[in-house]
């Protein structure tokens, strides 16, 4: 014979039934055990809560960041953002870090990349540098996130944000659109800096000739930031960035179509940062694009995607720019469609976008996800 019992629970607001088909013999220490598991639930869950909150709390706190990589002696490049324009549930929009001996710098900044940042908990109270490649929304979009977000997280130095001419408009339009936000948050106690560093200071430079190198900016511990010209008409003008430092050479190329300029400023370099678009899934795209002309928005993509693929580089293009450089490792970035989850990446997607790559450059390669970490010895 079976007895039902009900047992009612409640658990902050929620209210638990559980009902219990029992058998004549089954032992009343059973079903004690099951009672004291219940009555212990609360304690429990507030236990278990309040551990997780605290370690989370713990682990935002800017002395648990990446600040050991300031002053460890080495080189290290953090790729924040891997993506372009299109949204990419995987990749952020482009931003690039490098942190090495209390220099912080960011390359771009493209949408999403300030909470990235944090997210993989680069000290952002010790930001040196901003540097612009050029003004396309996906390079720029968190430039006013990244200023703000290192005031309100402790920076208390001014930010200088550089680029090729044109930035000190660019700046002087993020502050002001900036200006409530940071009187706000500076009146409710937010940080601990004056609220004159919630600015960012423009700089901007005269476009250098072909094979000509501007020096930009001079960091701590004798870092330099050189910028050049790269290709990206319509888009002018547009920098690369050779950085500099303790006999080590990395380059950020920007967008670009394959540059002679850019290889000639890679020459040797350590580490090439380049973009990169698959012009074969591109033209698979347009392939199914032909399918449907009264499709508007279809147009519309296919209209976009040639443009697109006219002023950026294949990776293929970035494999022969490396080799002739002699560059060591080549890290492709700015991925462009989307690879897909892991079965089209593995199978179809990554083997597409490597084709031939292997055989033109012999360095080593890297498809950069977000939060990507390389390290370079100095010593």
């Amino acid at each position: 014979m079976k007895k039902q019992i009900t047992l009612i629970f409640r658990c902050k607001s929620v209210k638990l039934n559980f009902v219990l088909l029992l058998q004549k013999s089954t032992p009343k220490l059973l079903i004690g055990f099951f009672y004291l598991f219940i009555s212990s639930c609360s304690f429990h869950n507030t236990y278990i809560a309040d551990h997780l909150i605290k370690k989370q709390i713990v682990k935002n706190t800017s002395e648990h960041s990446e600040r050991n990589w300031l002053s460890d002696g080495k080189i290290h490049l953090i790729t924040i953002g891997t993506g372009s324009p299109r949204a990419d549930e995987k990749r952020m929009q482009t931003s690039t870090a490098i942190i090495t001996d209390g220099n912080f710098l960011i390359f771009d900044a493209g949408s999403g990349t300030s909470i990235a940042a944090e997210r993989q908990h680069l000290p952002m109270d010790q930001m040196n540098a901003i540097f612009i490649t050029h003004f396309h929304s996906d390079h720029i979009a968190d430039v006013p996130m990244m200023v703000n977000s290192s005031w309100r997280l402790g920076r208390k130095h001014n930010l200088p944000v550089l680029g090729p001419e044109g930035t000190i408009k660019v700046v002087d339009g993020i502050n002001q659109f900036m200006s409530f936000d940071a009187t706000y948050r500076h009146k409710n106690g937010d940080g601990n800096s004056s609220i004159s560093f919630a600015k960012a200071i423009g700089k901007e430079i005269p476009t250098p000739n072909e094979k000509v190198k501007s020096l930009l900016f001079e960091g701590l511990n004798g870092l330099k930031v050189y910028c050049f010209t790269v290709s990206h008409s319509p888009v002018e003008p547009a920098f690369g960035y050779l950085i500099q430092h303790k006999g080590k050479s990395i380059v950020i190329s920007g967008d670009t179509r394959k540059s002679e300029n850019l290889e000639y400023f890679s020459e040797n370099a350590d580490i090439l940062v380049h973009e990169a678009i698959n012009k074969q899934i591109l033209k698979k795209f347009l392939e199914v694009t032909v399918q449907y002309p009264d499709d508007t928005s279809m147009q519309i993509a296919a209209t976009t995607a040639v443009r697109v693929m006219d002023y950026h580089s294949s990776p293929l293009d970035a494999a022969e720019i490396a080799q002739k450089a002699n560059v060591k490792t080549l890290v492709y970035t700015h991925i462009t469609p989307t690879l897909g989850p892991f079965l089209a990446r593995t199978f179809i997607t990554v083997p597409m976008f490597l084709e031939g790559v292997s055989n033109v450059y012999k360095g080593e390669v890297i498809i950069a996800d977000d939060g990507f970490h390389y390290e370079l010895n100095t010593r």
